[in-house]
Parts: C-alpha cells; structure tokens; sequence
C-alpha cells in the first residue's frame, strides 16, 4: 500500500495537501470546489468546435480578493441527438488561472448521459492554450462503467511528456465541467446531500460530500436573490479528525427551478493558489 500525505499546520500552514492510498487521492475541499469553476476553456479561435446550436449558454467570471478579474469562461449545453438523455458540455475561457506562469484559454468538451436520474459522464477532451495560441496541453478522460473506471491521458506538448492513469470509482462520479448541472439534478429531486467522486485536472480521484446548508439572500449582478447554500466536505480518510482545519468552500444555487449554480467563493485551485470569487453573469 502506498500511503502518502501532506499535513501544513499552524498559522502560516495552508491546512492540508492531499492523501493518497493505492490508487485513490483525496484531497481538501478547496480543490474539490475549485474543480466547479475551473473552467479554463479557450475562446480560442485556431480551436473552435463546430457545434450545434446551444440549448443552454451561461459564463461566469473569477476575482481576486481585491475584485479584480483573473479569467472569464463559457460554458454551452447541447443536445446533439435531440434525446434529452444525452448532452454535450462545451466550456471556453481564457485569463490568469494558478499553476500557470502566464495567461492561458482552453476549450474543454464532454459528452454525458443521463441514466437512471444520475448525470454521468462519458468522454472529455481539453486542449489548452498560452497567450500566443500555441497548443501547450492535451487531455483526455474516458469512462467505463461496465468496470466502474476512467482512463486519464495528459499530454504536455511543450515537455513532449505523456502520462497515463487509471482510476477506479464506487460512487456517482463527475468532472469538473458537470459539477454544477449534477448538482442543479440533485437539487431537482429534493436530495440535501450526495457523496461523489470527481476527476480533476492533475488528474486525480477525490471523494467529498456535497451538503445542503439553508437559503439565503445574495445580491448579484444588481439583483437580489434567494440562493440555496451548498457546501463541499472533503472525504479525507484517516485525517477527518483534521477537517476544522480545513479552508471553507462554499457554491450557491438558485432556489428557483432549474436551481442554476450562481456562486462560488473559496480557493481557485490547490491550498496555495488564492482565494477567489466566482460569479454568473447571468441576470
């Protein structure tokens, strides 16, 4: 078994880093969330995907502390097959994002299905870009869930590095990009809290709990709102007695049906990237 782990404490500690056992990683809340909103995706026009058109559209963008923006992104749900069982999620962005030196877009597209009243996904593809366009990054994810695993390809184009992962799931399992319309389906059955496991972008499997705390009012974009208030509770195994220690994420969504994510504020990525708030343009 090979047990591996990172504990920051104190006050200048970042809390925790992350736990891997065998092939499972778990990590802190932070990562977790930060897999919501994430959404690097490109508006790159050398990588423009010839879509149908979009049955959904939304975009959002990410602050800083200080309120200034770092990155912008899209995200469009299409419907290819006129079958409401089947979506793919198209997610373009670009700006500053942690673990880049510089600016970078992406364009990220992931095809999914909805069996058994549980989104799930199928296939993802990401392609990221640095500020001249130039293609520095590929990833792939594919799913099977006859064996209840995913296979993870990254492709470092500028390193000319390949790395391949598999990974094993018990749970419902999402990726970033689904996140918010998984939990807009929660939501829609009355379900207040789901354990899940994510593919993030490392990539990486990390278990947590999502968890309904109440409603309240947020004022956004020049509107007053009722939000319900969710929380991300990271399953990190033998070091849950830490939790408290644990930075704090937290997304809200619309209490009015289809329940859209509108919020997020916590840390963009990993424990030393900064604390961010992201926010729907939407009205």
């Amino acid at each position: 078994m090979n047990l591996r782990f990172w504990i920051y404490f104190g006050f200048c500690a970042l809390s925790f880093g992350f736990y891997r056992e065998g092939g499972l990683k778990k990590f802190s809340v932070v990562m977790i969330c930060s897999v919501f909103f994430a959404s690097l995706a490109s508006w790159n026009t050398a990588a423009a995907i010839d879509v149908a058109e979009p049955f959904y559209k939304t975009g959002y963008t990410c602050f800083d502390d200080n309120g200034k923006a770092r990155w912008t992104a899209t995200m469009e749900i299409i419907n290819p097959s006129g079958s409401k069982k089947e979506h793919t999620l198209i997610e373009k962005g670009e700006g500053r994002y942690y673990g880049f030196k510089d600016d970078v877009s992406w364009v990220a597209t992931l095809e999914c299905e909805k069996k058994e009243g549980t989104l799930r996904p199928l296939n993802m593809e990401r392609d990221v870009f640095d500020s001249g366009g130039q293609k520095i990054r590929r990833d792939t994810q594919k799913y099977d869930f006859n064996k209840n695993e995913v296979v993870c390809v990254r492709e470092d184009l500028v390193k000319n590095k390949k790395t391949k992962k598999t990974f094993s799931f018990e749970r419902d399992v999402v990726t970033r990009i689904m996140l918010g319309l998984y939990v807009q389906q929660l939501l829609e059955k009355g379900k207040t809290e789901q354990e899940v496991s994510i593919i993030s972008d490392e990539p990486a499997l990390y278990s947590f709990s999502i968890k309904m705390l109440g409603e309240e009012k947020i004022y956004l974009n020049g509107i007053t709102k009722m939000a319900y208030k969710l929380c991300y509770d990271p399953d990190i195994g033998v070091l849950n007695m830490f939790k408290s220690l644990l930075p704090k994420a937290y997304t809200w969504h619309s209490t009015v049906p289809r329940f859209e994510w509108l919020k997020y504020t916590g840390k963009e990525s990993s424990l030393a990237s900064p604390t961010v708030e992201v926010l729907t343009l939407d009205k």
